[in-house]
């Protein structure tokens, strides 16, 4: 059957660390070290989640990365740097 597959032991753990550990866990850590950061730093970190994601999928999966996903992630990188930029001037002004 189609749903033969739910009883599986197998499935039952993927889907207990998919939910303590990919989710709840990495939730906690990321509220643990959002206390630590000033919002300038969470912003940057926070922003370049997809160019981490991309990077992981390219490395551990062989997924390709194609004109779309380099003009993407350089502005990506391009509007953090700028954000940067503008916090290490504000003092100055």
């Amino acid at each position: 059957s189609a749903l033969s597959h739910m009883s599986d032991v197998g499935f039952d753990l993927a889907l207990l660390w998919l939910g303590l550990v990919s989710t709840a866990g990495v939730l906690v850590l990321q509220t643990l070290a959002l206390a630590k950061l000033p919002s300038s730093e969470t912003a940057v970190v926070f922003s370049s989640e997809p160019l981490w994601g991309m990077a992981f999928a390219n490395v551990l999966l062989g997924e390709a990365i194609g004109p779309n996903t380099i003009v993407g992630g350089s502005l990506i990188i391009a509007a953090c740097i700028v954000r940067v930029a503008q916090f290490d001037l504000e003092p100055f002004q």
